[in-house]
């Protein structure tokens, strides 16, 4: 007779044998939200529904073109590394951390940056914590705007970065200030 336990055993392990092995870690960070953990495997993956996902799969949309600039297709290296109001975004990004973060063509070459970023391990966990928090808040400016809500608005993009980093990374960590006031001045000098 078999047990409960080698039942779910036997359903991880025939599960596993479908995720895809590039070769490559899929970042994990303890502390974000496991639903933007998830959202950042599926990123890594492109397994998110962009616009090109979706014609790539027979959905009829009104236009494959980015949601957020209208400028080029909407896949996940534009979406997030390549659009014009991104690239402004990540700009802006940098200019709050105090970092110098360069002009990136992919997601892969985005996690190349923050794995090799010359600072000590904790804040180069909350770099990537920050690049995921503003892929996380450019998808849900992309939906509110393809789905015609209004809950993030464009010039608030920043703000919603540093108000979610925030709320996740003090309630993770207890190492980091919470002091919202260092919070806002710059996380990595906390």
């Amino acid at each position: 007779m078999t047990s409960d336990l080698e039942t779910a055993q036997f359903h991880i392990k025939r599960g596993l044998r479908h995720l895809p092995d590039g070769g490559f870690m899929v970042r994990w960070f303890k502390c974000l939200p496991i639903k933007v953990n998830i959202f950042g495997w599926r990123v890594r993956w492109n397994r998110l529904p962009t616009r090109l996902n979706l014609v790539s799969r027979g959905v009829d949309v009104e236009s494959s073109m980015c949601t957020c600039c209208d400028e080029n297709v909407e896949e996940v290296n534009h979406l997030f590394v390549g659009c014009v109001m991104v690239r402004q975004l990540w700009s802006r990004l940098a200019n709050w951390l105090q970092v110098d973060i360069p002009i990136f063509t992919s997601v892969d070459q985005m996690w190349s940056w923050v794995d090799s970023h010359p600072i000590a391990r904790g804040w180069r966990e909350i770099i990537g914590a920050m690049v995921l928090t503003l892929m996380w808040v450019v998808w849900k400016y992309r939906n509110d705007k393809m789905f015609g809500n209004n809950e993030f608005r464009r010039h608030m993009l920043l703000d919603s970065i540093i108000s979610f980093s925030y709320s996740w990374v003090t309630s993770r960590n207890c190492k980091i200030s919470k002091d919202w006031n260092r919070w806002m001045m710059n996380p990595l000098m906390n």
